[in-house]
């Protein structure tokens, strides 16, 4: 903490670090957001019992920002999709949290951009390997 400069003993505490989010890290997000949708939207339509149908796959797709519930999502919840997908939660939502959070540092970095990338891929990712459980 530092001393006000109008010097009447109140403190100021220093700004915190933020988020340093720029276009490129939209774009990141829309481009693996669009990848994964697509890839998601394909593996509905190819395994689900409910592929037949225009609205269940377009829900699921549109799910696919659920990450590693997509699976669950596309088997109605069920409780064992839904128990798997929790099971990856913790890996999932890691790597995702450590993409964020290598936004925070005080220089920019290429670094910084990859590690956003990774941690949308595999949060992304994760929702695809649901599928593995939920369409056996």
């Amino acid at each position: 903490m530092r001393a006000s400069p109008q010097g009447a003993g109140v403190t100021s505490v220093a700004p915190a670090r933020r988020l340093r989010l720029t276009r490129r890290h939209l774009v990141v997000f829309l481009v693996l957001l669009l990848a994964f949708s697509v890839l998601t939207a394909m593996g509905v339509a190819a395994g689900s019992d409910h592929g037949q149908r225009p609205a269940h796959v377009a829900s699921v797709t549109a799910g696919t920002i659920l990450g590693p519930f997509t699976g669950a999502l596309a088997r109605d919840w069920q409780s064992c999709c839904t128990e798997f997908s929790l099971h990856l939660l913790p890996w999932a939502g890691s790597a995702l949290a450590l993409g964020v959070a290598a936004q925070i540092a005080r220089r920019p970095s290429p670094w910084r951009l990859l590690a956003w990338g990774l941690g949308w891929t595999v949060w992304l990712g994760a929702g695809l390997f649901s599928f593995v459980h939920a369409f056996s």
